[in-house]
């Protein structure tokens, strides 16, 4: 009994050994430091010896699981502010989809970035300068918005702290998906066939881990993909694009696919075949170079930029499409009405004009091929691709020792040099500069922070670059591997690049 008198004294709480309590059934415990949670009104002495531990215990098992449902709840609310949490759900079925003069077609662009390069994180920090200097910039200031931009990336590079960087650079536009996916569809990458009419890219993008963008829009765009124009164009995540390309194209493409909604020239009684599909490419590109052949000479390199920007040169070919902007556009009420699906042929940026541009099986003719596209009575739009020559400059592209495949790092060997005069040339820098920043967004301060980390971890960068070729989707030439090699030998034996 003194036992119990003691546990409903409160001994060894505050002392107090009110008896008052007792009665009024008031007690509490503190053996466990818990004041509040065994609070009991017994209906007698033995009744409350057995529920106060049974309650005490109940209480405390409950304030426990308390704890546990506040933290989950929390960690549910707040996931989506962590970087590596994909956002998107189960695709919503009750969207509401809008009409054609809000949307008139769905523009897809896609981007790699460290895609089967699993955790090189020098390398995916040098190439993430890259894309902050000169693709993201270009691409946020697009005079057109309506677009899906799709950057997928190794899912072993999530992991890293690269990764995060990229993801908080990307968070607020609301069109701009980061993808942890190794797989790719367009112009025949990777050996993989598909694009967003057939559904393959968008059945892969539901596969996927998605970190950014607005739900809403991505399945929008699925549900649209049979029902309007769909274009898909590529850019490489260290390439930028003319302010007013993706505007340019889309305008193109409802012009050509629609003409008697939108080409005013274009009436009813016109009997021009509308193309099943389209190509669009550019030939002339800025280039810009971290760095230079050791062998340039000083007067050289200041023809071209300086040490701390970098150098800049122009590049016009005559028949051959340049990697970044190339566009391939799908017509809607063709071939497979059921299914809306276009075979169309695939190929290289380097073999695309050869094989397209005085091609006619765009179109539903029994021609295949003409040697003289333009001057067809039958094909009186144009060929199956099309040039971008109304834009001085459509892309910007940076050759560094990031390249997988080395194209243009060595100036001399591939002389990339231009001109004599240096005057002339001098000034011909100074308005491609004034140009890039106008038109593809680029800032000084971000060339130099990204010039200055290139050439201060070259050896490195080399190294995970050599580690990375001849990987799945990746080049594995033979030049490039040696031209890496040679790199690295050079710095190991104390020969800089200036």
């Amino acid at each position: 009994m003194s036992t119990i008198l003691q546990r409903r004294r409160g001994i060894g709480n505050d002392g107090d050994n009110d008896d008052h309590g007792l009665e009024e059934g008031n007690w509490r415990t503190n053996t466990h430091g818990d004041d509040d949670d065994c609070k009991a009104s017994p209906s007698s002495i033995e009744e409350t010896s057995k529920q106060w531990r049974h309650r005490c215990q109940r209480a405390k098992m409950w304030k426990k699981i308390s704890i546990v449902i506040v933290l989950v709840l929390f960690y549910l609310v707040f996931q989506k502010t962590l970087p590596n949490s994909p956002r998107l759900p189960v695709p919503n079925v009750d969207i509401e989809i809008p009409d054609a003069d809000n949307w008139p077609l769905v523009h897809i662009v896609q981007s790699r970035f460290m895609q089967e390069q699993g955790p090189l994180e020098m390398l995916g920090m040098a190439r993430l300068k890259l894309f902050l200097t000169f693709c993201l910039p270009s691409m946020v200031q697009q005079s057109s918005q309506n677009f899906v931009w799709i950057i997928k990336t190794d899912p072993q590079f999530t992991k890293t702290s690269v990764f995060d960087a990229l993801i908080r650079s990307v968070r607020l536009h609301d069109n701009i998906y980061v993808v942890a996916s190794n797989a790719n569809f367009l112009f025949g990458s990777a050996g993989r066939k598909g694009s967003w009419r057939d559904g393959k890219e968008a059945m892969d993008l539901l596969e996927s881990k998605i970190y950014t963008g607005n739900v809403t829009k991505l399945h929008i765009a699925m549900a649209l993909r049979n029902e309007r124009p769909v274009l898909e164009t590529r850019l490489d995540a260290d390439d930028g694009l003319h302010e007013h390309f993706m505007e340019y194209i889309q305008r193109m493409a409802l012009k050509r696919f629609q003409p008697f909604k939108y080409d005013t020239n274009v009436n009813e009684s016109n009997d021009a075949p509308i193309p099943r599909w389209l190509y669009w490419c550019s030939r002339r590109h800025i280039e810009w170079h971290s760095d230079t052949d050791p062998s340039l000479s000083q007067k050289q390199k200041a023809k071209m930029g300086s040490p701390e920007l970098g150098y800049m040169n122009v590049v016009q070919h005559d028949k051959l499409c340049v990697t970044p902007g190339i566009t391939i556009g799908y017509n809607i009420n063709v071939d497979d009405k059921s299914k809306n699906i276009v075979d169309v042929p695939q190929f290289d940026h380097d073999k695309l004009y050869k094989n397209v541009r005085n091609s006619l099986a765009c179109y539903n003719t029994d021609r295949k091929d003409s040697q003289d596209v333009e001057g067809n009575e039958n094909v009186t739009n144009g060929p199956c691709l099309e040039l971008v020559e109304d834009l001085i400059f459509c892309a910007i592209r940076s050759r560094t020792l990031t390249s997988a495949g080395m194209y243009n790092i060595n100036l001399i060997a591939n002389n990339v040099l231009r001109g004599d005069d240096t005057d002339k040339q001098k000034e011909l820098i100074e308005k491609l500069w004034g140009f890039s920043k106008e038109s593809f967004g680029m800032t000084i301060p971000n060339v130099k922070e990204t010039q200055k980390f290139l050439v201060e971890n070259k050896k490195r960068i080399a190294h995970e670059n050599l580690l990375g070729q001849c990987s799945s989707g990746h080049s594995c030439k033979d030049t490039a591997n040696e031209e890496l090699r040679r790199i690295i030998i050079d710095l190991e034996n104390g020969k800089g690049s200036r």
